[in-house]
């Protein structure tokens, strides 16, 4: 047991290591016009996040003082890390409507321009849709961490 210990000892600090040389990758490929070290630092970071989701989820069981935060104040969190992870598409989507008003007002809008509006629109109803599924999810899923349900209704949720 000591030596799968260590094991997730290690690939933790890997992963915590992927993910601090991917920020540093894409802050030095900014400095120096690298483009290609974005591919690189998304690589790096996504592999390092993933070994640390990986390595949580499988060794976290044994831990029920963080189950039993996480069940009691888990779903605030959640909802405030979903709003937070949001506001850059909301953000996004607001500047293309202002761009294109600020277009039609000039009479300089073309047809690029509107096409580019709609797809920052369906982009965010795509992640709006796909926020609410994740949510729905986890608070189904934290209905059963520590034995008491979150949420309302009067039937029980399963997994």
């Amino acid at each position: 047991m000591t030596r799968l210990t260590t094991l997730w000892r290690h690939i933790t600090a890997f992963a915590w290591l992927a993910i601090a040389l991917g920020i540093a990758t894409i802050v030095a490929g900014e400095l120096a016009g690298w483009g290609g070290a974005r591919l690189v630092a998304a690589a790096l970071v996504s592999v390092g996040g993933l070994a640390l989701g990986i390595a949580s989820g499988i060794r976290e069981p044994h831990r029920r003082r963080w189950r039993g935060w996480l069940a009691r104040g888990g779903l605030a969190l959640l909802w405030l890390l979903a709003a937070l992870i949001s506001l850059p598409a909301v953000l996004a989507l607001g500047a293309a409507a202002i761009g294109s008003v600020l277009l039609v007002s000039e009479g300089a809008i073309d047809t690029i321009s509107l096409v580019g509006l709609a797809v920052a629109a369906g982009m965010l109803a795509a992640m709006t849709a796909v926020t609410l599924v994740a949510l729905r999810a986890t608070r189904a899923a934290l209905s059963k961490v520590g034995g008491r349900q979150v949420g309302s209704g009067t039937r029980e949720r399963h997994l």
